[in-house]
């Protein structure tokens, strides 16, 4: 069903490979939910037309196949796949998903000539990531699929919150009825996806900080307001907000614990991090910080103010 590129076409047919193209389609429409199930959102659990255990059991395959010694030469193939999905935003959850576990099939270092542990290969998750950054740009490409697909649900909820209205004031509608046609955005979920919207926000979240803890990537300052205008100058509800909050201070570490050991941790380096605090942090109104939020404006002032020698931290 999918209209990749005649070169890519051409790549995958001159050799049947046990059954991976199979198992590919199959992992593509695993995400599926039933037609019986409502987009609107609600708490109840959305059914997928594959049930999850089958589906993690054909991925589990195809992962494997992958990793054989006759089908590895596939694997950058299926990487461009899950990318030019994205670049389509295409069932961009199950191949963001997709293309994190394929490159988690690269060793996370490889041995140099005389013997010491390297990141610094090009058969490495951090080798990987960088040629795929570099040949496709694919962090802007996730950054415009992300605002594409604000965009789609902020429409959908207009239409929602205009139909609501509507309801309203026509005396012929039961007002049990007229609640049911407000959505819920938190759960509400687009085409025939299973994953509601604060699902797809955390994945396409996850991803990316796999790449930049995973690799040498640093995030631009345009990137880094990019996300946060998206996702808390623009949230569409509170808990959006606090996924970018806990995002940050996953990316973060305390002064305290840094050391070069851990530094493929960090989602961003010093000056950064001021930027972030100055620019976005410092800037939000006091009733828009959630627990999350303080924590966050916290970790912040306290790393900040210690590397300009303004704060000392008794008992470090």
């Amino acid at each position: 069903d999918d209209s990749q590129p005649q070169q890519q076409q051409k790549k995958m047919s001159k050799k049947s490979w046990f059954g991976l193209d199979l198992l590919w389609k199959f992992v593509q429409s695993a995400d599926a939910a039933e037609s019986s199930s409502s987009s609107l959102g609600g708490t109840k659990k959305v059914r997928r037309v594959i049930d999850e255990k089958t589906a993690r059991e054909a991925l589990q395959i195809f992962l494997e196949l992958l990793s054989k010694e006759y089908a590895i030469s596939q694997r950058k193939a299926y990487q461009e796949k899950c990318i030019w999905h994205v670049q389509q935003s295409s069932k961009v959850v199950q191949n963001l998903q997709l293309l994190q576990q394929l490159i988690q099939t690269h060793p996370r270092t490889t041995k140099t000539w005389w013997g010491t542990n390297t990141t610094q290969n090009n058969n490495t998750q951090a080798g990987v990531i960088e040629r795929l950054e570099r040949d496709y740009a694919i962090i802007d490409h996730l950054l415009q699929d992300l605002a594409l697909y604000k965009t789609t649900v902020a429409s959908i909820i207009d239409d929602d919150k205009a139909a609501v209205a509507a309801a309203a004031t026509d005396k012929s509608i039961s007002p049990r009825s007229r609640t049911k046609t407000r959505s819920m955005v938190q759960t509400l979920r687009v085409d025939d996806s299973s994953f509601g919207y604060l699902e797809q926000i955390k994945i396409r979240q996850d991803f990316l900080l796999f790449l930049l803890t995973h690799s040498g990537l640093r995030l631009t300052r345009a990137q880094y307001r990019s996300i946060w205008d998206h996702l808390v100058s623009g949230a569409l509800c509170r808990e959006e907000m606090d996924l970018c909050y806990f995002w940050l201070l996953r990316g973060s570490i305390p002064p305290h614990f840094s050391s070069s050991n851990d530094s493929h941790y960090r989602l961003y380096n010093q000056t950064d991090q001021k930027y972030l605090f100055e620019n976005c942090l410092l800037r939000l109104p006091a009733a828009q910080l959630s627990d999350t939020g303080y924590l966050l404006c916290v970790s912040f002032f306290c790393s900040v103010n210690k590397r300009a020698g303004a704060l000392s931290i008794k008992g470090e």
